[in-house]
């Protein structure tokens, strides 16, 4: 599995029990995720494809907890 500090950012927000902190960990994995994704050249396949999921994951999260088309108070699309 990647050892990259996107999953990591990831796994925290998507397994994360601390409401609170939802936000900020949400956050945090999308720009870390989008960081990673720039890096086309040093970015693999496989590694693009669970790029693309994770966002996607993330994207339910904000829906569930913030609404459809909303964000959270400190997520800006």
């Amino acid at each position: 599995m990647f050892k990259e500090i996107w999953w990591e950012l990831y796994r925290n927000a998507i397994l994360g029990t601390d409401r609170a902190k939802l936000e900020k960990s949400v956050v945090e994995a999308e720009h870390a995720i989008r960081e990673r994704a720039k890096m086309n050249g040093q970015v693999s396949k496989d590694e693009k494809s669970a790029l693309r999921d994770a966002l996607a994951a993330l994207t339910v999260v904000k829906q569930e907890n913030w609404g459809p088309g909303k964000s959270s108070r400190i997520y800006k699309n």
